[in-house]
């Protein structure tokens, strides 16, 4: 299956093909890293996810 990006230029429908990178562990866990320095923890993301699912 492939994805594109669609825009519209000079009145046309423009579609360029989009490059899918899969997380790698060292990404996730880079932001897991980032996440516990900014003091972010597991109450933190539940707490956000219940506000955002309430907020639709």
């Amino acid at each position: 299956m492939e994805y594109f990006e669609v825009a519209v230029k000079e009145e046309k429908i423009v579609l360029t093909p989009v490059k899918f990178q899969p997380l790698s562990e060292p990404s996730l866990e880079k932001i897991r890293k980032k996440m516990s320095a900014l003091g972010i923890g597991e109450k933190d993301i539940k707490e956000a996810i219940r506000w955002a699912r309430k907020n639709k």
